[in-house]
């Protein structure tokens, strides 16, 4: 494993990283930009690569496990202090699950050999849940998103906006609308394939996933009050007179200044917040619960909800665009590609459960996926349009 990491990092420095081992270093230093109060856009691919090659050098240089380029470097490439090269990274390697196999690892229930026999669908959804298209939705009107001009303003129903890219969306601070007679709110509706990024009008950022609405002020006032249906990141910016109050199906979620991660989607029993920094309270019909960073509130259906510890790396990978899976078994991770890709589910016979961890790209393709799953797993996998069939 050492040897890997000091291979990998090397590579990278001197551009010959394959395309997996080029998004396992982007994703350590999503989560090591975190740490350090740095942002990384990774949907903006050539300013990611530069910046991540400026990071590397930069950990590098700074670090006194790192040596200046001498004997036996390559010309431009600092040699490394083995040792303290992997003590300073060792929190990188377990964030990052850097594994022999690819980019997926597999680890099976070698101890009981548990199975399951699954049937019927699994993305077995009540279709009216899902958002139809990608668009903004106010007073019963509904604008497409993808046909909005890039950089222009434009005003929908008194509240001014500016579409940045094709998936950024900004909304500029107002104290009233231009027309009063307008309503204050907007819903925006991600359909599956899609996310979104959003600016509020206080300056709060959204990180709206797929399958997800979120209804939210347009206006700056004192009540910071939205609704979700789906999953959203929020980093929310620092007003304590104003508490930001996040609603969704069977709970709220109160911050003054903080980033979380909420997921509460219609067809799932299990609602969760997770909690980056800062402090939420969340509210639900049973109890009142605090959050600390590093930490997840979860609720069955039906049930009192409860707190443990998390790795956040989950959230923030799926906010800059990845799935991040660690030790999850085959059900979880199909229903994360089920609603990513708007497939449908089916498994037949008795199918091995195992558990598999790792990283992939959102960009990246249905069949490479699968391809993945059927070499790591053995499992027999069939697609037929949006039907994916699994046997044993």
């Amino acid at each position: 494993m050492p040897d890997h990491l000091d291979t990998l990092l090397t590579k990278y420095l001197n551009g010959s990283c394959t395309e997996e081992e080029q998004q396992l270093v982007d994703l350590w230093l999503i989560k090591r930009g975190h740490d350090r109060g740095t942002s990384i856009d990774t949907a903006r691919e050539e300013q990611v690569k530069a910046l991540v090659f400026a990071q590397l050098q930069q950990l590098i240089h700074a670090d006194n496990s790192f040596e200046r380029p001498g004997a036996g470097s390559q010309k431009g490439i600092p040699a490394i202090k083995r040792r303290k090269f992997v003590r300073a990274i060792a929190a990188a390697a377990v964030i990052l699950a850097i594994f022999s196999a690819g980019i997926f690892y597999l680890n099976e229930w070698h101890d009981t050999q548990r199975t399951a026999l699954v049937e019927g669908s699994f993305a077995n959804r009540a279709v009216h849940e899902r958002p139809l298209g990608y668009q903004i939705n106010v007073q019963g009107k509904s604008y497409n998103i993808d046909s909005l001009p890039i950089n222009e303003e434009i005003e929908i129903a008194g509240a001014i906006l500016q579409k940045k890219s094709s998936n950024i969306l900004s909304y500029k601070p107002l104290k009233q609308l231009k027309d009063q007679t307008n309503n204050s709110y907007h819903s925006v509706s991600v359909p599956s394939g899609k996310d979104l990024h959003l600016y509020l009008p206080d300056g709060s950022k959204v990180w709206i996933n797929t399958e997800s609405t979120l209804h939210f002020p347009t206006v700056t006032t004192e009540k910071r009050q939205l609704y979700l249906s789906g999953e959203a990141f929020f980093e929310v910016a620092s007003d304590k007179e104003h508490p930001f109050i996040v609603e969704s199906r069977d709970f709220a979620v109160r911050a003054t200044g903080t980033q979380f991660n909420v997921r509460a989607y219609a067809d799932e029993d299990v609602q969760s917040t997770t909690l980056v920094e800062g402090k939420v309270d969340i509210r639900s019909d049973r109890s009142l619960k605090k959050l600390s960073p590093n930490q997840q509130w979860q609720m069955k259906a039906g049930q009192e909800g409860s707190i443990k510890p998390v790795d956040v790396s989950c959230v923030l990978g799926n906010r800059d665009g990845y799935f991040v899976f660690q030790n999850n078994d085959l059900k979880h991770i199909m229903s994360e590609v089920a609603r990513w890709y708007a497939i449908d589910v089916n498994y037949v016979g008795e199918i091995k459960n195992k558990e598999f961890g790792g990283t992939f790209s959102k960009k990246r393709s249905l069949d490479e996926l699968l391809d993945y799953l059927r070499d790591l797993g053995g499992y027999h996998i069939i697609r037929e349009g949006r039907r994916v069939s699994i046997m044993p």
